[in-house]
């Protein structure tokens, strides 16, 4: 993970060593009382300016930054997941994969009984079995779960630029361990709206606008205007014989209380095992990060990209040798 500086002098490069741990503890929120009280925290945190005197930037208290805001049991994800030594995550939940097993095949007799039937349309229904109870609308939405700690923490480290990007592409990237679930949430109608509000008072608001291509648009609101994250997304979906790629095209734009504007992008999430073997989850692809103000870029290698990159410079490198 790096950033670099486009300075007026040439490009100079600062390597970044970003771990999440560090960033968002393991202290999670066990309570509604204690939820309340960090609510309490922030609105008590930033000073009011009094007339006549200049605004005050916002601060957080030790109280209210970290341990009163994690989220809930958030190592969950990995409840029915393991490590594959090539890469990615295996899928384990046998229950889910059970509820899956037969649909290609039920999608294929829908397919030749409409032929069969003369109907020039072929429209395919999936079985229930495969969904989860939310639309993709709310689905979405869990990728912003770090909002109400790291995504502020960025809003609040202003005056380093370099540690605002870290911590804006720890929140991205933190936030796609709460997109690998299995079951398929449900397609939104057109016109249809999510609202949601986190306990320090994040408002996420979201809205299908649009069916063919698929389209979102979105607004994440943080408390007292420390940030306001908006943008489009477009999801596609390509598949091949044993694999699903899911994409989330389209950028975010993170603007913050200080007038500074980051944008980035997200890789995809790939689904192998569909048909047969193991199911595993991969994140792969790249995200970018930019910063116009502060003349910044970020890149974010994830995954396969960054194994096949590494595997390319061990074979230049031993061609060297050979040489």
């Amino acid at each position: 993970m790096s950033a670099c500086d486009l300075g007026t002098d040439g490009l100079v490069l600062s390597t970044v060593s970003l771990h999440i741990d560090n960033i968002v503890p393991h202290n999670s929120i066990t309570s509604i009382e204690a939820q309340k009280a960090a609510a309490e925290s922030v609105a008590n945190s930033i000073d009011k300016p009094s007339n006549g005197s200049p605004k005050q930037l916002p601060t957080l208290s030790r109280q209210d930054s970290w341990a009163h805001l994690q989220i809930k049991d958030r190592m969950q994800w990995m409840e029915h997941f393991k490590q594959n030594k090539r890469g990615g995550l295996i899928f384990q939940d046998r229950e889910t994969l059970k509820k899956q097993q037969g649909v290609v095949k039920e999608v294929m007799m829908q397919v030749g009984s409409q032929l069969l039937s003369g109907k020039l349309a072929v429209r395919i229904s999936l079985p229930i079995r495969i969904f989860e109870p939310r639309s993709l609308l709310e689905r979405v939405a869990d990728g912003w779960n770090y909002a109400p700690t790291v995504l502020k923490k960025a809003a609040l480290s202003g005056s380093d630029p370099i540690e605002r990007m870290k911590f804006v592409m720890a929140f991205v990237s933190g936030g796609l361990h709460f997109c690998v679930g299995q079951l398929k949430p449900f397609n939104p109608i057109l016109g249809e709206t999510y609202e949601a509000t986190y306990p320090d008072g994040t408002q996420v608001i979201m809205e299908h606008v649009s069916h063919h291509p698929i389209k979102s648009a979105f607004t994440v609101v943080g408390p007292k205007g420390l940030y306001r994250m908006s943008g489009v997304y477009e999801f596609e979906s390509v598949s091949t014989r044993n694999s699903l790629t899911n994409y989330q095209n389209g950028s975010a734009t993170i603007t913050f209380h200080d007038g500074v504007v980051i944008t980035f992008t997200m890789p995809q999430i790939k689904m192998s095992g569909v048909l047969f073997g193991d199911r595993v989850v991969e994140i792969g692809g790249s995200s970018k990060f930019e910063d116009s103000t502060n003349r910044l870029n970020g890149d974010e290698e994830l995954a396969q990209s960054e194994k096949l990159r590494l595997e390319a410079l061990q074979r230049a490198d031993l061609k060297m040798r050979e040489a």
